[in-house]
C-alpha cells in the first residue's frame, strides 16, 4: 500500500534523501501527476509535451524545496505544479523561436537541429509503425513504456488486476514478440538502428 505524505513530510523525505526521498516522490507522482498533465492537456499540450515538464521541473522543484530558506506559501502541489507550467511554457516558446534561428549566423547549427528533429521524427514514426505489428495489447504496453511510465502505471492504465509483477511479464512477453518481429525483418530493424544512432 502506497505511504501517504503531508506537504512538511514530503519536504523532510527529500533532505533526508535515498528511499525516504524515492518513496516520497512515489506519492507525489501518483497523486499529483493525473492533475497537472490534465491542466496541460486543457491548456492545448500534449500528454508527452507534459511527461517532458514534469520530468525537467521535478529537479528544480527539489532542490528548491530542499533549502534552508524554503518558505511554504501554498501547498506543495500548487508549488510543483506551477514549476511543470513554465517548464511547459518555456518548451513551447523554445520551439517557436526556433524559426528565427534562420535568419541569424547558426545557419548551419540550425540546419543541424532540424536534421536531428527529423530523425526523431521519423525514429517515433517508424517505432509506432513497428510496434503496431505485434498486436493492440503489446502496442498500448510499450507506448506506454516508450512514453515513460512506469510498471505500475502501466498497469492502473491496462487494467492489470495482479499490479506490478503483471505488468512487468507482459511487458517481457511483449518485447520478446518484438523483438522476433524486428529479427524476421532485418531492413527495418537496420533503419532503427540508424535512426537511433543517427
Amino acid at each position: 500500500m502506497l505511504k501517504t505524505y503531508t506537504d512538511t513530510q514530503i519536504i523532510e523525505a527529500f533532505r533526508q534523501g535515498g528511499h525516504h526521498r524515492n518513496s516520497a516522490w512515489e506519492f507525489a507522482f501518483k497523486t499529483w501527476k493525473g492533475r497537472i498533465i490534465g491542466k496541460i492537456l486543457r491548456s492545448g499540450g500534449t500528454r508527452e509535451e507534459a511527461m517532458d515538464a514534469i520530468q525537467e521541473a521535478h529537479i528544480h522543484f527539489e532542490n528548491r524545496v530542499k533549502r534552508d530558506d524554503f518558505v511554504l506559501e501554498h501547498s506543495l502541489f500548487s508549488y510543483f505544479n506551477t514549476c511543470v507550467y513554465r517548464a511547459w511554457t518555456s518548451a513551447r516558446k523554445a520551439d517557436k523561436s526556433v524559426l528565427s534561428e534562420v535568419t541569424s549566423e547558426k545557419l548551419s547549427d540550425f540546419a543541424s537541429e532540424v536534421e536531428k528533429k527529423i530523425i526523431k521524427g521519423e525514429l517515433a514514426r517508424l517505432l509506432d509503425e513497428t510496434v503496431a505489428r505485434i498486436g493492440p495489447r503489446c502496442q498500448s504496453i510499450l507506448r506506454l513504456l516508450i512514453q515513460g511510465f512506469s510498471m505500475r502505471e502501466i498497469a492502473e492504465e491496462m487494467g492489470f488486476a495482479g499490479g506490478e509483477q503483471v505488468a512487468k511479464n507482459e511487458k517481457k512477453k511483449c518485447m520478446e514478440r518484438y523483438e522476433k518481429y524486428l529479427d524476421e525483418n532485418p531492413a527495418i530493424k537496420e533503419q532503427l538502428k540508424n535512426l537511433f544512432h543517427g
